[in-house]
C-alpha cells in the first residue's frame, strides 16, 4: 500500500498537463510619440486591465508634464496628470464605463515639456488593475533619454 501512494503522488507531481511555463508578465513601457510626446505602453497585458497608473521621474533637467490623453480609438473617460514635486508627476488612466485597456499598445499620452537640457524619463512606480480591482503583476521598461 506505502508503495502505491508513493507512485500515486509521484505521478501527481511530475504530470501537470499542458505547459508548465510561468504565464507572461505584462510590461509597461515609455515610448516617444513625435515631438514633446510621450506614450505609455502596455504590453503582454491580460485582457481584464482596467486601469493604470504610473509615477513618473525625470533625472535631470526641469521638465512639466501636461496635457494626457487617451490614444486615438481608445474611449476612456478618464485620463489625467497632476505634478507630484519637482520632475514628478502621477498618470491615471482608465474607465469607469467597462471600457477595457488593450493587452498590447498605448494607454494614455502626455506632453513633457523640458528647458532644453537632457533628463532620464523613468517609471518610478506603477499599478496596473484588472477588471476586479486586482492587481497584476508587471515589469517596468528602462529609462527614456529626453530634452
Amino acid at each position: 500500500m506505502k508503495r502505491f501512494v508513493w507512485v500515486a503522488l509521484l505521478a501527481l507531481t511530475a504530470c501537470k498537463g499542458g505547459s508548465t511555463e510561468e504565464p507572461a508578465t505584462a510590461r509597461l513601457e515609455l515610448v516617444r510619440q513625435g515631438g514633446d510626446r510621450v506614450a505609455v505602453q502596455l504590453q503582454n497585458a491580460p485582457a481584464s486591465v482596467r486601469a493604470v497608473q504610473v509615477v513618473l521621474k525625470v533625472d535631470g533637467g526641469a521638465f512639466t508634464f501636461d496635457d494626457a490623453r487617451a490614444p486615438t480609438g481608445l474611449p476612456l473617460d478618464t485620463v489625467r496628470v497632476r505634478e507630484a514635486g519637482a520632475n514628478r508627476a502621477v498618470l491615471f488612466a482608465g474607465d469607469k464605463r467597462g471600457v477595457g485597456l488593450p493587452a498590447f499598445g498605448a494607454v494614455a499620452t502626455f506632453r513633457l515639456l523640458g528647458d532644453g537640457t537632457e533628463g532620464r524619463l523613468a517609471i518610478e512606480a506603477a499599478t496596473v488593475a484588472d477588471v476586479d480591482g486586482r492587481s497584476v503583476t508587471i515589469d517596468k521598461s528602462a529609462t527614456l533619454v529626453v530634452r
